[in-house]
């Protein structure tokens, strides 16, 4: 007799594999503990074996569990593309729309505003401005329907990230009369001196250089700080290009200018209708 696996089962399973917790996976599904871990129990009677061995205090994986993994990705990814499917041949059109950005698509964003404005009317835009980890939060707990964001390393296995073919570029800037301004030849270690001016966000911290140190969410922060001679800052070239070109110095760096993908990311539970495929079928992605 075929088996029918509950969806609610395998995103508890999947959650618990990819945050390698039963608490923070009942936290981020919005569910109690004791919930995910009968959802879990009730998928592995109907399986016939256990998925973890519960003789360690983090969940392991036990072989079988291993090969089970792959598969429960599988099987939501497809559950969740037929409901997208489903709502789109509805051809539902959303009445608004939340974008969050980083600071370095400050320049292509004016584009795609025009191109959105042209397409619909009469849907409501919302922009906010986000880096990193704040970007996928907003995405995760409903607050943003996309991101466009620097691409990161690893995503959490709810966040789908698409490659665009367009590229940011970051250099190290100072105020024009900041004392590093006049340093020829300077190198990654000369810095370290001097007040740094880094990312901080409220759920990542950019790894800072040097032990003196002043911090921001956000990338046009930085930059007014920069101006204000309080340190040197690493910035998107577009931005510094658009509101402080003429007042500050781009510092010649041998690891610099740092040219970093763009990604567009956003929930693999969002069902995307007539605006949200729009935003995924408008980019080219390498």
């Amino acid at each position: 007799m075929l088996k029918l696996y509950s969806p609610e089962s395998l995103w508890a399973f999947v959650e618990v594999v990819s945050l390698n917790s039963f608490t923070l996976a009942a936290h981020k599904l919005g569910k109690s503990q004791s919930t995910i871990s009968t959802a879990i129990a009730n998928l592995e009677i109907d399986l016939g074996f256990s998925l973890f061995d519960r003789s360690f205090r983090k969940p392991i994986l036990t072989n079988e569990g291993k090969k089970i993994y792959s598969y429960a990705l599988d099987i939501i990814d497809a559950n969740e593309n037929l409901r997208t499917l489903a709502y789109g041949l509805t051809e539902a059109i959303e009445p608004c729309l939340t974008l969050v950005l980083t600071d370095s698509y400050i320049a292509p964003q004016a584009q795609l505003m025009q191109e959105f404005a042209m397409k619909f009317p009469d849907v409501e835009l919302e922009c906010i401005i986000a880096e990193d980890a704040d970007a996928i939060t907003h995405i995760q707990n409903g607050r943003a329907h996309f991101g466009i964001i620097l691409s990161m390393r690893d995503y959490p296995f709810d966040i789908i990230a698409k490659r665009l073919t367009q590229k940011a570029h970051l250099s190290v800037y100072v105020a024009n009369s900041h004392p590093l301004a006049s340093i020829p030849n300077l190198s990654i270690q000369d810095l370290s001196g001097y007040r740094q001016l880094c990312l901080h966000n409220i759920y990542n911290a950019q790894k800072p250089l040097s032990q003196k140190r002043w911090s921001a969410p956000q990338y046009l922060m930085l930059m007014e700080m920069a101006i204000q001679q309080y340190g040197w800052a690493e910035l998107p070239h577009d931005l510094v290009k658009l509101y402080g070109q003429k007042q500050l110095t781009q510092l010649s760096l041998s690891d610099y200018p740092k040219i970093v993908p763009l990604d567009l990311i956003w929930s693999r539970k969002m069902l995307l209708g007539t605006v949200g495929n729009w935003i995924t079928n408008r980019f080219s992605y390498s």
